[in-house]
């Protein structure tokens, strides 16, 4: 079977030798094999036995940095014994590599890098050997399984793939107003839940020219709800801040203790009593959330949306080991995206500033952090949230106090 490669092209993953990957409080698993043959190397400058730096199959991190991290923020194995020598976990990252059932191999990016999140040069396609390896290593190790469009649609990677294309073709159509084009979206999500449409799933010809069609079409009903939108029921803003903050999670390193103090502060953040600190305590998302005024710059979404088409072109918003979601499911979480972007941007700008394109890039690593890569998005409470949020009547006022208000 012949491979085939799916990413975004317009990413960068050009290393900065910031040291910023190698300081993260995420778990860097590691495998045997890496570890015996780490443990046979000389590290003089190392503070400990090397035989004790992987704990658990997993490298040891000091105050959640690596230990193999030198004095200049660069890592002692890639400096000394060359890139091939790193485990296959820091080889693959900013990369996230997949290898499917059906032998394709997909990439993204992820924003926690730097160089990821705020770099504007289109270098993904120079790195597709490395796409290569290390799909190749990884289908060696355990496949993922390929999702389903929904719990009871089942129709292959392939036309998943044709699917999300007409969820980007209507994500890109410069045509719509920005609210317009999600406010579309989730209503053609919605159209297909219904079993007398679900059969457009499998059968329609071509899934994207229709998709924009339709949307294109609907502009003349959609534009007035999302205009004529009052601000969000009080229900619904608990909803959504239950949403910000389980996709603003980040349990790393915490200890039981530290994990239920997490959880009472974002239970306040959700009842609208407490605020919710973002950026390492650098900021600070009150529980209002709604922004002075939405962002309408479209070069200030220049980001985000390099960051969506990366998630769409490689399908790593549903299935995989980590997004245990189906396609419907992962797709809810993207229309809820755009609000959330929005609103962690509004709040890490300079005070009485409008978020501009650097904010939204420092929100996307932010929110790229943990956002679905948690159990909290597989959860019966979370999936029915985002159901409710995306298909409900308040959907559209969500898109307009943080996308902006399409012309009538």
């Amino acid at each position: 079977m012949s491979c085939t490669y799916h990413f975004s092209r317009c990413q960068s993953v050009n290393c900065l030798c910031c040291g910023k990957c190698c300081e993260q409080g995420w778990p860097v698993p590691v495998m045997e094999s890496e570890i015996l043959r780490i443990c046979k190397m000389d590290f003089p400058e190392l503070e400990i036995p090397l035989e004790k730096c992987f704990p658990k199959g997993h490298i040891l991190k000091k105050n959640d940095i690596c230990v193999f991290e030198g004095k200049d923020r660069l890592c002692m194995i890639h400096k000394k014994y060359g890139f091939e020598a790193k485990p296959l976990a820091c080889r693959m990252f900013p990369l996230d590599v997949r290898s499917w059932e059906d032998g394709s191999i997909s990439a993204s990016v992820r924003y926690d890098c730097p160089a990821a999140a705020f770099g504007e040069k289109p270098e993904m396609a120079s790195s597709i050997q490395l796409i290569a390896s290390l799909g190749n290593e990884m289908s060696s190790l355990r496949p993922s399984p390929d999702p389903g469009y929904s719990e009871k649609l089942k129709p292959g990677i392939p036309r998943l793939r044709e699917i999300a294309k007409a969820y980007s073709a209507i994500f890109n159509d410069k045509k719509l107003h920005l609210s317009v084009r999600f406010y579309a979206a989730a209503h053609l999500l919605k159209f297909h839940r219904d079993p007398a449409n679900s059969g457009d799933v499998f059968t329609a010809e071509d899934f994207a020219a229709d998709a924009v069609e339709l949307a294109e079409r609907s502009n003349d009903m959609l534009a007035p709800l999302i205009a004529g939108a009052a601000l969000p029921e009080k229900d619904t803003l608990a909803g959504f801040r239950f949403m910000l903050s389980s996709m603003l999670r980040d349990d790393a390193g915490r200890n039981a203790a530290k994990r239920v103090t997490a959880t009472v502060k974002a239970y306040q953040f959700m009842r609208g009593t407490g605020s919710l600190d973002i950026n390492f305590g650098k900021n600070v998302l009150k529980p209002e959330i709604i922004p002075s005024q939405p962002l309408t710059d479209p070069d200030v979404f220049f980001h985000y949306f390099r960051w969506l088409d990366s998630k769409l072109a490689s399908l790593h918003f549903c299935g995989g080991e980590f997004a245990k979601l189906t396609f419907e499911e992962g797709m809810r979480y993207m229309l809820l995206s755009l609000p959330a972007a929005v609103v962690i941007a509004s709040a890490i700008t300079e005070k009485g500033q409008t978020a501009g394109k650097k904010d939204m890039a420092a929100a996307l690593q932010i929110l790229d952090h943990a956002f679905l890569r948690t159990g909290l998005f597989h959860t019966k409470p979370m999936l029915l949230m985002a159901q409710r949020l995306v298909e409900g009547d308040d959907f559209p006022s969500l898109l307009k106090w943080t996308a902006g208000v399409p012309e009538i």
